[in-house]
């Protein structure tokens, strides 16, 4: 037997190559690897063997087939000793596998987040943000006030948030223009005065275009709507114009147009011989119909889309007459705020793309469509 290279007692060279196999992924080399070609490992040493291992090179790309298809598997040679994979190695070949595959999935979700099949009401029209005023895109919020108090125009939900049409319309118009949206509950006879206050950049909440709301802000048309009476379902009244107030108690919402249309016809009523119409004013609708509930009121007036919904949600009203005085609503812009145009071209855009009527026919009011939105389209 051959000795061992000078300095190397058989004791050093069993226990250095035992601390390799357990803790390090790479094998220490024999002495002969280390520029002693003489030099071998002692016969008589139970840790004897070949340098490389026939059949496993640890830092080579040659390996089984096996190892290959599964990373993870402890390989084992086909010698009859079976040399296995030091753990640190695996662990490590693990890792590695593992950040590849999240890579290779981030890239594939990247590709799939672009794909041109995505819901066309959320997707910004190309063009439309760079017409949204500095000011606003800077910002990158769209702020929006509404009176949520007109199902299902506009409504808060069980949980708070305000919903409804005017709710989705504006969250996809803000879309379009590459904008979040914004709501503020606030009465709708404010709504106008916190547009020219500057506290909102639009007001949307069933408001009709009309031509005195056009002396203080700019309206683009987007809906349809008629006039409808509403009174208690036990209620013997039929009532189907304003003529047919006079005598009769009516709760109105403040700042609608029902309140200089009741007042108009205060006269013909006297001119008439007929009694005075007995007008009340509330601060919302929800007030408006709490009095008629109430016995205070006798009869109110909604938007016939609006007073359609309570009769089929609430049995306890119902519609009476026919739908007259059919107008447009308008959401309200400051004049000078330069966002008239972009909402309406962000209106055409989801009109052209299914996602308007989409949204009007979620909450039943689809015959109010329009084709084509204008602003200060009101000719009264």
């Amino acid at each position: 037997m051959r000795e061992p290279p000078k300095g190397l007692s058989p004791r050093r060279i069993r226990q250095g190559n035992a601390r390799s196999t357990r803790c390090s992924p790479r094998p220490s080399p024999p002495p002969s690897a280390t520029g002693n070609p003489r030099a071998k490992w002692p016969s008589s040493s139970t840790r004897a063997r070949r340098w490389p291992p026939a059949a496993w090179t640890p830092f080579t790309r040659a390996r089984p087939a096996a190892a290959r298809a599964n990373p993870l598997a402890t390989h084992v040679s086909a010698s009859s000793k079976g040399h296995v994979m030091p753990p640190a190695l695996r662990h490590w070949r693990a890792l590695r596998a593992a950040v590849s595959g999240l890579a290779c999935l981030a890239l594939a979700c990247s590709a799939c987040g672009s794909n041109s099949s995505s819901h066309p009401a959320t997707t910004k029209a190309s063009g439309l943000a760079a017409q949204v005023p500095a000011a606003v895109r800077s910002r990158g919020v769209l702020r929006v006030a509404t009176n949520a108090t007109y199902a299902p125009n506009e409504f808060l939900a069980a949980n708070g948030h305000i919903v409804g049409m005017d709710a989705d319309l504006a969250t996809a118009i803000a879309r379009q223009l590459g904008l979040r949206v914004q709501f503020f509950n606030v009465s709708f006879d404010q709504l106008i005065t916190g547009i020219t206050a500057g506290r909102y950049d639009a007001a949307m909440s069933s408001m009709t275009d009309t031509k005195a709301r056009q002396q203080a802000v700019d309206m683009v048309t987007y809906f349809n709507a008629g006039n409808s009476f509403v009174v208690l379902r036990s209620s013997p009244l039929h009532v189907s114009s304003f003529a047919g107030l006079c005598g009769h108690t009516a709760a109105i919402e403040a700042g609608s147009t029902y309140v200089p249309q009741v007042a108009a016809e205060q006269s013909h009523c006297t001119a008439a011989g007929k009694p005075h119409i007995h007008a009340q004013t509330y601060a919302n609708q929800a007030d408006a119909n709490l009095a008629l509930l109430s016995g205070r009121a006798q009869i109110t007036m909604e938007d016939s889309p609006v007073a359609a919904y309570q009769a089929r949600q609430d049995h306890r009203f119902r519609v009476t007459g026919r739908i007259f005085g059919t107008a447009p609503y308008g959401i309200a812009v400051a004049k000078t705020s330069g966002l008239a145009v972009p909402i309406r071209d962000a209106l055409r855009a989801l009109i052209a793309n299914g996602a308007y009527h989409s949204i009007t026919s979620k909450w039943g009011i689809s015959t109010g469509d329009i084709t084509s939105p204008m602003i200060n389209g009101a000719t009264s």
